[in-house]
């Protein structure tokens, strides 16, 4: 028996001994709210369904607004009852399962026991206690008036019990008296500080109130607490998924990747809910692919990008998921699968009025104008105060220039009145200001200047007045300072908008326009460049129309012609494209044709040049001819398509004149592209022939050096011979005086013998006289080959001095023969 167990046997044996004892029938009535009682049979349900299919009649069980839980989890409120089903008061949400067990509490015998507890006993914590048992019960019930006032008594009498703190606040919460369930909360917080449940519901009530960083520090608190904790996740995701910031918005994805995780790890099925939410995330980051396949979660199917999609049956449960996953098609460009599943939504829901204009608008993009009329009228027609329906018809009037629809189209916004009477659309800020922008372009009506720019200047301040952050409000300004020339300060407000709103091409694009009237036209033309390719990624015709007007006055007509091509690919049907290009093409190749010939004869032209220009006005003037007859006679008005049919003709008939001028060009660049042949041929000759000069010279100079460096080798070879030779000499005489000395110091050491002999004579007879004591030594006898080398040995020159006592003559001079042998001649000529 567990602990739970043995617990509840001794308070069912102390309810028995004592059945009035305050405590113990508060104890019991804990169990009774805690426990869930089985009822007889099983249940069948079916996901997004709420009825419940039961095997047997639990009519008299269960009643109205009675909670019971379905399995082991699922809890819901009963909406009605019969003899073999359930309906719940909402759909079931979990995977559709039959066999389930059903079960309810029994509140009214919970609310018995703690109200004999109260009545029993005078202390006021028991009474409490009671008190709050009785509040819990009506709350789960959903009685939430009658638990209010037992909450309250609660508090009242102990006012240091929390519990019916944390009750208040829920019931204040549910009337949506946020600050008073903040106080309770706080309170409750302080003695509770790690309660997990008081800091999420506290971080709920903190995102209602718009407390967004301290709902946050909540969120996170209780994940620290509770890694496990998904609502504390979600909640987390929910109040970072509505910001505008990106970095905000990717953690918001990393909150919902974890509370999926956490639901995967602990196999709990993910809510539908779940999986929209993180798909309209991922909408807004810009990551359509991981949105498409969080709605096909949702609807529990596979999507794939594809041009055909099997739309499921449309539901109230899935209508909106499927308009998300229409959206996302929308945005890859896949727009047969965005209009089926459109169509699928309206023969389900025709009043649906969000997809059918999202319909109107694909209709609109793909040309088809009347469709999309028919559409926005057939919404208009289901609801009259549908703005956005006729700011859409506004919208298209003001493209088509038709300026006095599109204007009571906005006047009709304007005037709208909601169902209670009320003009919510009165003050609205967009169609102020495309009312400011329909008087800005008529400008240049006639008589009508100060009067247009009067009104235009009037609907960018209404509309700046209610919104001073409306950056196209002031993009409006400033076109209207640039109007009337101020030029410095429309470029001032310009880029006070370009810093406020870096994606917003309108001001970089004004600026450029500014730079052009200024004839600063390097500046115009980079200012375009950067706005093509940040904003529009190259692929904008009236931007490109632009940057070619800036290449032409700028006089680069070859990137002029460049950019209109461009256009003329992604548009054909501009007309206005080809006559521009035309136009480039003359000029270009008038420019060329038309040098003076002072100027030719100093100018780079070449043939090819005029070549080319020869073909630019070719084409020019089949342009020229097309758009003669591609315009009707009754639309070739200038209004019409901007073109002046007379001056298409003038310019063809120039362009034919031209030609007919052109070969005089061709053949004047023909004789001097031949003059520039024969000159480059003549010049190439020269310098052959001198690098062949340079060559020979080169030859003839490592010849010479050749020849002189191998008579110095010839010459170090033969002086390197003689030198061995005197060296083998040398060794041969020094050997013979070798012998010689031997033959000498044999004599020398008898004739020591003979000379001791006599000095001992002479010690006996007397001293040798003083005049032989005093005598100079003998001098040195050189030898021949010292005068080379010197003499190998003292001992040797001692030796000669003793053998011969006298001095010798100096060897005689070396004379020139052996001088030459030695070391080689000295003149010049060898």
């Amino acid at each position: 028996m567990s602990i739970g167990s043995r617990f509840m046997a001794l308070v069912h044996h102390a309810h028995a001994l004592d059945p009035k004892h305050p405590s113990v029938l508060n104890h019991l009535a804990n169990h009774y709210f805690l426990q869930w009682i089985p009822l007889p049979g099983t249940v069948s349900v079916v996901r997004g369904s709420a009825i419940a299919t039961t095997t047997h009649d639990i009519s008299n069980d269960v009643v109205h607004g009675q909670l019971i839980c379905i399995g082991d989890k699922y809890v819901a409120y009963v909406q009605d009852v019969s003899s073999r089903s359930i309906t719940l008061d909402v759909p079931f949400k979990e995977v559709s399962r039959s066999g389930l067990s059903i079960s309810r509490k029994l509140y009214d015998q919970m609310n018995t026991l703690a109200s004999n507890a109260y009545h029993a006993t005078q202390v006021k914590e028991l009474r409490a206690e009671s008190c709050y048992l009785i509040a819990r019960g009506h709350h789960a019930e959903g009685k939430y008036q009658e638990a209010f006032g037992y909450y309250y008594n609660a508090a009242r009498s102990m006012p240091s019990y929390a519990m019916p703190w944390y009750g208040l606040a829920q019931m204040y919460y549910h009337q949506n008296v946020l600050e008073k369930a903040v106080v309770y909360l706080e309170k409750t917080l302080k003695l509770f500080p790690d309660n997990t449940d008081v800091l999420l519901f506290l971080g709920h009530v903190y995102r209602r109130l718009g407390r967004k960083a301290d709902a946050i520090a909540n969120f996170r608190r209780v994940a620290d607490l509770d890694p496990g904790n998904v609502d504390a996740l979600i909640g987390t995701a929910e109040i970072l998924h509505v910001s505008t910031e990106r970095h905000e918005q990717l953690a918001a994805i990393s909150a919902y990747v974890a509370a999926q995780r956490v639901l995967q790890n602990a196999m709990e099925p993910v809510p539908d809910g779940l999986h929209t939410n993180f798909g309209s995330l991922h909408m807004r980051v810009g990551q359509i692919h991981e949105a498409i396949e969080c709605y096909g979660l949702a609807l529990n199917q596979k999507t794939t990008i594809a041009a055909i999609f099997d739309v499921p049956a449309v539901t109230e449960a899935n209508v909106t998921v499927l308009y998300n996953l229409a959206l996302a098609y929308e945005k890859l460009g896949e727009w047969r699968a965005s209009t089926g599943i459109y169509k699928a939504i309206l023969e389900t829901f025709p009043w649906y009025l969000d997809a059918l204009l999202r319909l109107a608008v694909l209709e609109r993009d793909v040309g088809n104008a009347d469709k999309a009329t028919m559409l926005l009228d057939q919404a208009l027609a289901q609801d009259p105060t549908c703005a956005t329906a006729c700011l859409l018809q506004a919208n298209m009037h003001f493209a088509k220039r038709e300026w006095s629809l599109a204007q009571k189209k906005y006047e009709a916004v304007l005037g709208m009145k909601q169902p209670d009477g009320g003009m919510a659309m009165k003050n609205d800020p967009y169609t102020f200001l495309s009312m400011g922008n329909i008087f800005m372009s008529n400008i240049g009506e006639k008589g009508r200047y100060v009067k247009n720019m009067t009104l235009s200047e009037t609907y960018y301040k209404k509309t700046l007045s209610g919104h001073a952050q409306n950056v196209y409000a002031a993009n409006g300004i400033g076109i209207m300072l640039a109007e009337k020339g101020q030029f410095d300060k429309a470029k001032l407000v310009f880029a006070q908008v370009r810093e406020a709103a870096p994606d917003m091409p309108d001001a970089w694009i004004n600026l450029g326009h500014i730079h052009m009237a200024e004839h600063r036209f390097g500046e115009a033309i980079q200012l375009y460049q950067v706005s093509l390719a940040k904003h529009y990624k190259g692929q904008d015709v009236s931007v490109l129309l632009y940057l070619a007007k800036a290449y032409y006055e700028a006089k680069r007509y070859s990137e002029c012609i460049t950019a209109l091509t461009k256009g003329i690919h992604m548009a054909p049907q501009e007309l206005k494209l080809w006559y521009n290009l035309a136009l480039a093409q003359e000029d270009f190749a008038v420019a060329t044709l038309g040098e003076t010939s002072a100027s030719v004869a100093k100018s780079s032209r070449t043939m090819a040049d005029v070549q080319r220009a020869i073909s630019d006005l070719q084409r020019a003037q089949r342009i020229y001819a097309f758009l003669d007859v591609a315009v009707p006679a009754e639309t070739s008005s200038k209004k019409a398509h901007q073109i002046e049919m007379d001056k298409v003709r003038d310019h063809a008939k120039f362009c034919h004149e031209t030609l007919e001028k052109a070969s005089v060009h061709l053949e004047f660049e023909r004789q001097r592209e031949e003059k520039r042949k024969a000159d480059a041929e003549n010049r190439r000759r020269m310098v052959m022939m001198l690098e062949d000069e340079q060559q020979a010279q080169l030859v003839a100079q490592k010849e010479r050096e050749a020849a002189l460096e191998l008579k110095r080798a010839q010459m170090l070879k033969a002086t390197q011979e003689r030198l061995k030779a005197a060296s083998e000499a040398w060794k041969q005489k020094e050997a013979d005086h070798a012998s010689k000395t031997v033959k000498k110091s044999s004599k020398k050491r008898k004739a020591d013998v003979s000379d001791d002999e006599d000095d001992e004579e002479d010690d006996v007879v007397g001293a040798i006289p003083a005049a032989a004591a005093s005598s100079p030594p003998p001098a040195k006898k050189p030898k021949a080959t010292d005068d080379l080398f010197g003499s190998e040995s003292e001992h040797e020159d001692d030796e000669r001095e003793t053998i011969h006592g006298t001095n010798v003559s100096p060897p005689r001079e070396m004379d020139d023969k052996q001088h030459a042998e030695l070391f080689g001649s000295d003149s010049d000529d060898d």
